[in-house]
C-alpha cells in the first residue's frame, strides 16, 4: 500500500458497501491484467508509485455514458499529466471485452485510440477492495478515486 487515498468523487456513505477505503487510509494494493495500447499487460498499483492517480470505476464496456466518460478523460489527459497525475479505468469486464470495445468505432459506443489503461476485474477483486462493486446489479458504481 504505497499511497494514501486522497479523495473520492462522491460521498460513499450513502452506498451499501462498508468496505471502501477512507480518505487518508492507504489505498488497497492490487495486481491485474489491463489493456494498454491495445496490448494485454500485467499491471499493479505500485507501478504508479511517484505519481498521483485518478482511478475511475465504471459499470460496463459498450455503455454510451461509460464511453463518453472515458473519451472525456482521454481528451483531458494532457492536463492531468501537467500536474503529475495519471489516469486508469476499471470495470468488471474482461481484458478481451476491453479490447473489443477499444477496437469498436466511437459511433457504435466504442472507444478507439486513447491514452490510459483499462483494468480488467472480471472476478471483482479490485472492485470489492475499493467497495464499488454492487452485487445486486453485477457491476461497479461509477466512481472516481484520487490516489
Amino acid at each position: 500500500m504505497f499511497r494514501k487515498l486522497v479523495s473520492t468523487h462522491v460521498k460513499l456513505s450513502k452506498f451499501k458497501s462498508k468496505n471502501y477505503p477512507s480518505v487518508g487510509e492507504p489505498a488497497p494494493n492490487f495486481s491485474t491484467v489491463a489493456v494498454v495500447d491495445q496490448r494485454i499487460v500485467n499491471i499493479k498499483l505500485t507501478d504508479y508509485r511517484g505519481s498521483y492517480l485518478v482511478l475511475f470505476f465504471y459499470p460496463r464496456d459498450f455503455d454510451s455514458s461509460c464511453s463518453s466518460e472515458i473519451i472525456s478523460f482521454h481528451e483531458n489527459v494532457e492536463n492531468f499529466q501537467k500536474i503529475g497525475c495519471k489516469i486508469a479505468a476499471c470495470s468488471t469486464d474482461s481484458e478481451y471485452c476491453h479490447l473489443a470495445w477499444i477496437r469498436s468505432l466511437r459511433s457504435e459506443n466504442g472507444l478507439g485510440k486513447f491514452d490510459f489503461p483499462l483494468f480488467a476485474d472480471p472476478v471483482h477483486i479490485i472492485s470489492k477492495l475499493y467497495g464499488v462493486y454492487q452485487e445486486e446489479q453485477g457491476f461497479n458504481l461509477r466512481l472516481q478515486m484520487f490516489v
